[in-house]
């Protein structure tokens, strides 16, 4: 009885706790603070958000950004610097940015956790959250690396790069305009896949309930998976350039308008592997 006793006042004291945390959270939402941060009571109603800019770089070899629940975009510019700016809720979440040798890393610090979390700012600000990287035309780079969570990844811009991987989860990933010398890595799940560009020796893509879309020229081997999604492929080449290898299932398979088989595969004696696989989804396969 005396442990049942003691469960009943811990749910009690539980329901209470939360119940005070939204009523903090009502009252701000009224006319109280933005934000009410305690140990273990994290509320923010803030309804602005905060903006800035995090430097000016030159010399860059490499960008790697390591963030979470935030869009993160690479775009080009005119000027002959590399730039970064951000769009936050809180000001707890801005980048923090370090410069060294060549290689510009940019990472949101981790959150503080409390035992409850009321974040009421997105109801306010139906802006994204973004971190915006300005490349100047024309830049070669080693590698580019992004991570993010909840968040898209968009590259749209003319640079050369060696190794390119991006890696998020509910979010899409864009590549547009790109050149990428040896090695494409893309993962993602809940999010498309949208690939325009020159991909050489190594592109891997893996998402799941997303479509995966290719165009441009890929050399080496190529391979994508999804699921609950799509395939479409426009390739610039020839079909004999590359051994084919299509699967799908609860789908169909077009190569040029012609339909195949679920599972098709063609050997061209080729230097160039093309395999593309989904479920719950058709591929459709077209060379210009």
């Amino acid at each position: 009885m005396k442990k049942r006793n003691v469960a009943i006042w811990i749910i009690v004291a539980v329901v209470l706790l939360v119940l005070g945390g939204v009523l903090l959270g009502v009252g701000a939402i009224i006319g109280g603070p933005e934000a009410f941060k305690s140990k273990f009571v994290n509320i923010n109603v803030k309804k602005e958000l905060s903006e800035g800019s995090l430097g000016e770089f030159e010399g860059v070899d490499t960008i790697k950004v390591e963030a979470k629940n935030i869009a993160v975009k690479l775009v080009e510019t005119d000027g002959s610097k590399y730039k970064a700016e951000y769009v936050v809720s809180d000001e707890d979440e801005i980048p923090e940015v370090t410069y060294d040798n060549g290689i510009l890393k940019i990472k949101q610090p981790e959150k503080k956790h409390s035992f409850i979390n009321l974040d009421l700012s997105g109801f306010f600000n139906m802006t994204q959250q973004v971190l915006t990287v300005y490349v100047p035309k024309n830049s070669e780079l080693a590698k580019i690396d992004v991570t993010t969570s909840n968040g898209a990844i968009n590259i749209d811009s003319g640079l050369e790069v060696d190794v390119i991987k991006c890696d998020t989860n509910n979010g899409a990933v864009n590549l547009k305009g790109v050149t990428c010398k040896e090695s494409t890595d893309v993962k993602t799940s809940n999010g498309s896949v949208k690939c325009d560009g020159i991909f050489n020796k190594d592109t891997q893509i893996k998402t799941s309930n997303g479509r995966v879309e290719l165009k441009g020229e890929y050399s080496g081997d190529i391979e994508v998976k999804t699921s609950n999604g799509s395939v479409d492929a426009n390739i610039d080449g020839d079909e004999s350039d590359y051994n084919i290898t299509l699967d799908t299932s609860n789908g169909s398979i077009r190569v040029g308008g012609d339909k195949k088989s679920d599972n098709y595969e063609k050997d061209n004696n080729a230097e160039n592997e093309l395999k593309l696989k989904t479920s719950n989804g058709s591929i459709e396969l077209d060379f210009e």
